[in-house]
């Protein structure tokens, strides 16, 4: 809404500069000067008055002062920041190990004494008879 006032308020501004443009270049094609003066009327007024009314001296007759004033509003709309609740959520992953058994086999092998038993065979002479 602002930025529309003062938009407006620029162009008012523009258009009465334009307008005073526009009376001065009128002044040198030899009309009237704008405001409160009425032309004495002896000869050629350097460029102001018909040719052969004077120098353009002036004299004042009347003292009016016109001011225009562009209106100005500046509303401001009222702003509202709205925040939704934040939920953080944290999860926590907890891993626990299995208690390790290490099991070691231990094998032990004894071996049984070897008995090397040798037994002589009895030897048994035979006397032949004749």
């Amino acid at each position: 809404m602002f930025k529309e006032v003062f938009l407006l308020g620029c162009l008012v501004c523009i258009a009465l500069a334009h307008s005073h443009e526009d009376l001065g270049s009128q002044e040198d094609a030899g009309s009237p000067p704008p405001g409160p003066y009425e032309h004495r009327g002896r000869g050629r007024g350097h460029g102001r008055g018909p040719p052969g009314h004077g120098h353009g001296h002036c004299k004042k007759t009347t003292t009016s002062a016109t001011t225009t004033t562009a209106a100005t509003t500046t509303s401001t709309s009222p702003t509202t920041t709205s925040t939704a609740p934040t939920t953080t959520t944290t999860a926590t992953t907890t891993t626990t190990a299995a208690p390790t058994t290490t099991t070691t086999a231990t094998t032990t092998t004894t071996a049984a004494p070897t008995t090397t038993t040798t037994t002589a065979a009895p030897t048994t002479t035979l006397k032949a008879t004749t």
